[in-house]
């Protein structure tokens, strides 16, 4: 009779209190353009807070220089995109740094992230600190033509967005 008890009532009871309160997680997106800052932001929260960051620049290296091509550039969306996955199963908090210029390349991870039930926090990188890729001025302008803003983004509920540095008024 007790075991009965145990597999009927408490057992449920106990699964359900857990599924109750268990923490929301957050997926933060870090975008700029190239040079604003965006690495040593995801590198300064995930220090803070202990949470992982990935980044297509993670996979452009090749006996550790930086060389970037179209096909690394696919190869590494696809792994980024497997290491996010990866973490909102397992229900941890992760970072992803990117230029993420329009919406469609944001929507992906937010769709995933809104299916997870995890909060979302966009944060816009706007130093002019100089790329460290050597990516060419003429490049970097034809980005920023392209970039949306923030203020610009579909504004959903469970979204965050946040400007870095933040604006001093």
């Amino acid at each position: 009779m007790l075991l009965f008890l145990i597999i009927s009532c408490i057992i449920p009871f106990l699964f359900w209190k857990w599924t109750q309160f268990k923490p929301m997680q957050t997926l933060i997106l870090i975008r700029g353009l190239p040079g604003s800052g965006k690495s040593t932001l995801a590198a300064k929260i995930s220090a803070e807070m202990n949470i992982p960051y990935i980044e297509n620049d993670m996979f452009m290296y090749e006996d550790g220089v930086y060389v970037w091509t179209p096909e690394k550039l696919t190869m590494a969306i696809d792994k980024c995109h497997e290491f996010v996955v990866s973490k909102l199963e397992a229900n941890e908090p992760v970072i992803v740094n990117g230029v993420f210029s329009r919406w469609a390349s944001i929507r992906d991870y937010v769709e995933l992230a809104q299916d997870y039930d995890y909060k979302i926090k966009i944060i816009h990188c706007k130093g002019e600190y100089g790329s460290i890729h050597n990516v060419p001025q003429e490049s970097i302008d034809r980005m920023r033509n392209q970039f949306v803003a923030n203020s610009d983004l579909p504004h959903k509920d469970g979204i965050e967005y946040e400007e870095y540095p933040r604006n001093k008024s």
